[in-house]
């Protein structure tokens, strides 16, 4: 398993940034991913075959992440 988006943020790439400023975003976060045989790209495919796949999404964090929002959102109350 790699835990190297868990420990320090990691910054938006650029078209999310971009996307992030239109909108007018409050946060972003970096979770890890997924990588299998089915991840479109030579680089994926070229990690894959050397052992260098799976799953590397930490649902705990993933959960915890979306309750904040949920609370954020229940406290602003109705539009």
């Amino acid at each position: 398993m790699d835990s190297s988006a868990e420990p320090h943020e990691i910054p938006p790439v650029p078209g999310a940034a971009k996307v992030m400023e239109h909108l007018h975003a409050r946060g972003h976060v970096t979770f890890g991913g997924s990588l299998t045989s089915e991840t479109p790209g030579w680089i994926a495919r070229t990690l894959v075959k050397h052992g260098k796949g799976g799953d590397f999404r930490n649902p705990e964090q993933i959960q915890t992440w979306a309750h904040e929002i949920g609370n954020e959102l229940r406290s602003q109350g109705p539009a």
